[in-house]
């Protein structure tokens, strides 16, 4: 059972990699339509009491709020065979765009297929 662990893990880390890229992908592009989206349908449900306005701003914080979560998770995200952080090869904070990295920048591992 020990030798089927690891293998599990490591297509466990893989699968909850390629699912924060793709949430913080959709966050990304739909956080302007979503958000107003979401505030005109928060508008007709308090039957105009709020604004636009401020249906905006009551929307847009959590939404904001999941793309910094949604990032602070794809940066800490460890490599499932090195072990070292998948996106950030130095203590700089940034290494370009998360989505399109399928690769660790430490040892080149990509997802088997």
């Amino acid at each position: 059972m020990s030798t089927n662990e690891p293998a599990v893990s490591k297509s466990t880390a893989w699968e909850r990699i390629r699912f924060l890229q793709r949430l913080s992908m959709f966050l990304y592009f739909g956080a302007i339509p979503g958000i107003l989206l979401l505030s005109i349908v928060l508008g007709f449900i308090s039957k105009q009491v709020l604004g636009l306005d401020i249906s905006i701003f009551i929307i847009g914080i959590p939404w904001a709020i999941a793309i910094i979560s949604t990032n602070t998770l794809l940066y800490v995200c460890k490599c499932p065979d090195c072990s070292k952080p998948f996106f950030v090869k130095n203590t700089t904070l940034w290494h370009g765009f998360f989505w399109g990295r399928r690769t660790c920048i430490h040892c080149s591992a990509s997802k088997p297929a």
